[in-house]
């Protein structure tokens, strides 16, 4: 991100931002570390690598490295990692690159700085990138009006790449009813939105509206928000993957840590995944929605029931949870989870 006064202190929100992407980088590097030879990471708006006191991005990402090298020594004799860290602020990457350079790092995770517009600097690295590695980009600028649809592609269209996106949702809701918009803020609706400048009911039908337009513009069903709140403001997190195991992975990192199965507030989130009994009302409800769906899919011989519990944002927990009640209560048989 650009802004120096930005870095002085830590809110809630990006409390929030960075420790879902440090459980989520966690999980995406213990997958991978057995299904590829080298993993690209790219945080193309970085800063500093400091919120205040707090690690930012950057600098959770090295520490998860080093622990990873350290615990699966023997895996990662064979595993490259290249890391690249961009901002357009020159001072923020020159911060960054003294800090780094204190870390004590394996030999076989290499680090690139760039000081560029990530939209000029994704056509010049991704062509780039080797074919069959795996590629994972994580983009939190201050400027929405600045992500192209068309930078998502590019990266998607690389091949085994995933994206993780920040979106100010608080600063465009409050635009969504405004029919006279004009400008990049309308193109904007026109671009990420399936119904452009329109009244939503809610911020999160204005958030599924997003989630629904990207998944259709970019080809893929597996594309989870996160939305993270702090007193009146909401903003989120949009992962965008080819693979039903990263859906799965973030669906069980948001069900650890909300409250209400609508977003992760900094005032009431779980730091483990509750049962269903323990949840809010909101969260029942989203639950016990979730049961009568999977029942009917189940009555109409759907067998992948995990693949229909992802695209639903449900959780592993609580898909077993819902469906040993099920088998308790004798509405589906004992080969239902067996397959």
């Amino acid at each position: 991100m650009n802004g120096k006064m930005f870095f002085k202190k830590q809110s809630n929100v990006t409390f929030l931002k960075t420790l879902i992407y440090e459980k989520y980088i966690s999980s995406y590097l213990s997958r991978m570390l057995t299904q590829t030879k080298k993993i690209y990471i790219a945080d193309l708006c970085c800063g500093s690598g400091k919120n205040a006191k707090n690690n930012g991005s950057p600098l959770i990402l090295i520490d998860i490295i080093k622990d990873l090298f350290k615990r699966n020594k023997l895996l990662c004799s064979t595993l490259e990692i290249e890391v690249i860290f961009n901002d357009s602020n020159k001072d923020l990457i020159k911060t960054l690159k003294w800090r780094i350079s204190q870390e004590d790092l394996p030999p076989n995770a290499k680090i690139t700085f760039y000081c560029s517009k990530y939209e000029v600097l994704i056509k010049k690295i991704v062509p780039a990138m080797e074919a069959d590695s795996y590629k994972f980009f994580f983009l939190d600028t201050f400027y929405y009006t600045q992500i192209s649809l068309e930078n998502l592609k590019t990266i998607l269209n690389a091949g085994n790449a995933e994206i993780l996106l920040f979106f100010p949702i608080a600063h465009m809701f409050r635009f969504s009813n405004y029919y006279t918009f004009k400008g990049k803020g309308r193109e904007f609706f026109e671009t990420y939105t399936t119904k452009g400048c329109y009244r939503y009911k809610t911020v999160y039908d204005f958030t599924e509206s997003i989630r629904k337009k990207l998944s259709s513009q970019l080809k893929t069903k597996w594309v989870r928000d996160i939305l993270l709140k702090d007193s009146n403001r909401i903003n989120g997190l949009f992962l965008i993957s080819e693979q039903q195991e990263s859906m799965v992975a973030i669906n069980n990192i948001f069900w650890n840590y909300t409250g209400n199965g609508l977003d992760i507030s900094i005032d009431n989130y779980s730091k483990y995944d509750l049962p269903i009994t323990n949840r809010t009302i909101e969260a029942k409800k989203i639950l016990s929605s979730f049961k009568n769906a999977l029942i009917d899919k189940i009555a109409k011989g759907t067998k992948d029931l995990k693949t229909f519990a992802a695209l639903k944002k449900i959780s592993c927990t609580h898909l077993k949870t819902v469906l040993n009640d099920l088998l308790a209560a004798e509405k589906i048989k004992k080969n239902v989870l067996l397959g």
